[in-house]
């Protein structure tokens, strides 16, 4: 488990926290950059009222581009992540350390290989993020929902993350399961994603096709419950004095340090650090999900 964490760790903070990160930031500076064309007298009014006017649609398409320019800039990372979890077969030594992964991997497919499953998972990535943020949105916990989401209660946060991942990591299951074993090096039915989905909705049906589908959610599902209470709360910790917490919330000596440090660094850095503390801790509880759901989407007997 300790040999596996490394790379998923890395693997896991840029394709759930990070994108969070990355879509929320880009959904508030692309409605920083409408508000500084507007003339002055009409800023007062737009900041108060633009976090509303963030539509729904708009979070779908930005939680999606963000993802795919993201994931497709990190894919080795989850290849290595994928071959560090196989199960040992035969007298194969499994591959223990990122080296050693590394190595396999270049040995077998060449650097080629690193970037295998990049469809599927721009695919999945693209869908599920979109369907994420648009649920957020739904539950009052997105990007257009800032302020509110500040004042928002710890279980409101947890449960908005926990539900909107379960939806979308049940949409795009058979994209998983592609993804995973692609990345594997399981190409059994064709080479295209698309012929994988065919080929095991004929031979393996829908058992196939949503395979692993109980520990994906464990996984998806938690971590993005803990990433954005925690996401949330230390951004609330990290807030400029001139922006209070709520009244019954009461602010202590290590708060108020906090908040200073916030008021200092500027907003990018705050939301980067945050994002990274949020998304390291929930890689760490939902690791062994994350093992699990690989070895059970992978084939019996392929060595890929």
């Amino acid at each position: 488990w300790k040999g596996r964490l490394h790379v998923s760790a890395g693997a896991w903070i840029k394709c759930s926290d990070f994108l969070l990160t990355c879509s929320a930031a880009s959904v508030v500076l692309s409605r920083r950059s409408a508000l500084s064309c507007r003339p002055r007298a009409e800023m007062g009014s737009a900041e108060q009222g633009g976090e509303r006017h963030v539509s729904s649609v708009t979070s779908l398409i930005g939680g999606s581009l963000s993802g795919i320019a993201t994931s497709a800039l990190t894919q080795p990372l989850d290849v290595l992540r994928t071959e560090m979890q196989r199960p040992c077969r035969g007298k194969t030594k499994p591959n223990l350390s990122t080296h050693m992964a590394l190595e396999h991997v270049l040995q077998t497919r060449g650097w080629q290989g690193l970037w295998c499953g990049l469809v599927p998972t721009l695919l999945r990535v693209g869908v599920g993020m979109g369907v994420y943020f648009f649920c957020l949105n739904q539950l009052g916990a997105g990007p257009r929902d800032r302020a509110k989401r500040q004042k928002s209660s710890s279980f409101l946060l947890f449960s908005s993350g926990f539900v909107s991942r379960s939806v979308a990591a049940l949409l795009v299951q058979p994209l998983t399961v592609i993804k995973t074993r692609f990345e594997a090096g399981d190409r059994a039915y064709g080479k295209g994603a698309l012929r994988n989905l065919i080929g095991i909705a004929r031979k393996e049906r829908m058992k196939g096709l949503f395979r692993g589908v109980i520990p994906t959610v464990m996984r998806d599902a938690p971590f993005s419950g803990i990433y954005l209470l925690l996401y949330t709360n230390l951004t609330r910790l990290l807030s400029a004095p001139s922006s209070p917490l709520p009244s019954d919330t009461p602010r202590s000596a290590f708060q108020g340090l906090l908040a200073g440090v916030g008021d200092v660094l500027p907003r990018p850095v705050v939301t980067f650090g945050t994002g990274i503390v949020a998304g390291a801790l929930g890689t760490v509880i939902t690791n062994p999900a994350d093992l699990v759901r690989t070895r059970m989407q992978l084939r019996e007997g392929a060595h890929g």
